[in-house]
């Protein structure tokens, strides 16, 4: 397990870990979702050509102001810019998903670019009532998919 929490703030990800990761299979990281994390995720990601599942695990570092995500039209305005595939993951979780901004940028993100997706989870926190749980479905329904047998389960 990989946790971003302050140790990689104001430094280089690629300078402390050598790439690629080729034999890795199984990753669980532990982030906040702030953009330098996201950045470290993708850098893995890019690097492990075998990958088969992530498991994305949101723990809040200290209380920071989230922007929530609300509709297609916000992703749009904020694309990661991350422009490659991931051709064997199979399964990702987010744990804790409180659907932020890079959250659900990230989410399609990997919805996108992840070719034999079989199954994405999103377990929500019990705060998020029906309405936002429906605003999320509703959002990422609408995404596009590279998976064709992809399963979205939100919990």
């Amino acid at each position: 397990m990989l946790s971003l929490l302050s140790k990689f703030k104001g430094c280089t990800f690629t300078e402390h870990i050598r790439i690629p990761f080729c034999n890795l299979k199984w990753l669980k990281v532990e982030t906040s979702f702030f953009d330098s994390h996201i950045l470290v995720i993708n850098t893995i990601l890019e690097h492990s050509p075998n990958i088969k599942t992530l498991i994305l695990e949101h723990v809040e570092e200290f209380d920071s102001p989230r922007s929530p995500c609300s509709s297609l039209r916000d992703l749009e305005e904020n694309e990661l810019g991350f422009c490659y595939k991931l051709l064997h993951l199979k399964s990702v979780r987010f744990l804790n998903f409180k659907s932020g901004m890079n959250e659900v940028k990230f989410a399609r993100f990997l919805l996108g670019n992840s070719v034999a997706l079989q199954k994405l989870v999103l377990a929500t926190p019990w705060c998020h009532g029906n309405h936002k749980r429906k605003m999320i479905e509703q959002l990422l329904l609408t995404l596009p998919h590279a998976s064709q047998s992809v399963k979205i389960l939100l919990m």
